[in-house]
């Protein structure tokens, strides 16, 4: 199970005396697997934007990814487990960019900003956060940490934060993410295809499978 190096006492701590958890706060890297998220492509540019993956850390139970409307991401997984976990990554196209996120969240809705070296506004991040049985994030389990290593398919560099928190009650959960540019205009997303490589060796698989077949008959 993913930990965290913050002892409740040192959040409660942190929420009182940081409202807002910048990226020079969120220090504790904290090793990550990244290989239950989703890449997710920029409809515009076609360029790989954002790794974003939902799941309870143990065990792991992976989501399900709905993108019937493109510029309203949704996962979901079921699970028994009240704990959840957040992953998400954000690339900035060549430029550095960083973490500004707010403690906890309010009810099921939890914001946080992506900016530049400058402090400029590049992107605003929307979660809505909730189970089928109305459970909501607990905002006193929510704990925000850097996740190591870099995510897979992103340029290094590419600004990023985990989340861990419980929910009040327990059934399928879902998080829906929205993502908007500085003028407040939505980003529309698909997901990146199984990869050409992959694909060719799959292929590859079958057609051996396919000639030792007709040798056997």
């Amino acid at each position: 199970m993913i930990k965290s190096v913050f002892s409740s006492a040192v959040l409660a701590c942190v929420f009182l005396f940081y409202p807002v958890l910048s990226h020079s706060v969120i220090l504790n890297p904290i090793a990550v697997d990244w290989s239950h998220s989703f890449l997710l492509n920029d409809l515009a540019t076609g360029e790989a934007k954002i790794r974003v993956a939902f799941y309870p850390p143990d065990p792991i139970t992976p989501s399900d990814l709905n993108l019937s409307d493109p510029s309203d991401v949704a996962l979901t997984y079921s699970s028994s487990n009240p704990a959840s976990h957040i992953l998400f990554a954000i690339s900035g196209g060549g430029q550095q960019l960083f973490v500004n996120a707010p403690g906890a969240p309010v009810k099921n809705l939890f914001e946080f900003d992506i900016l530049d070296v400058a402090g400029a506004l590049q992107y605003s991040i929307k979660l809505d956060i909730l189970t089928s049985s109305n459970g909501l994030p607990v905002p006193g389990s929510w704990v925000a940490f850097n996740p190591q290593p870099e995510p897979p398919a992103l340029p290094v560099g590419s600004a990023a934060i985990g989340f861990d928190f419980n929910f009040s009650s327990l059934s399928a959960a879902t998080m829906r993410m929205q993502v908007f540019d500085p003028t407040g205009a939505a980003l529309s997303f698909s997901a990146v295809p199984l990869p050409a490589t992959a694909w060719l060796f799959a292929s590859g698989l079958l057609g051996i499978l396919g000639m030792a077949r007709r040798k056997t008959v």
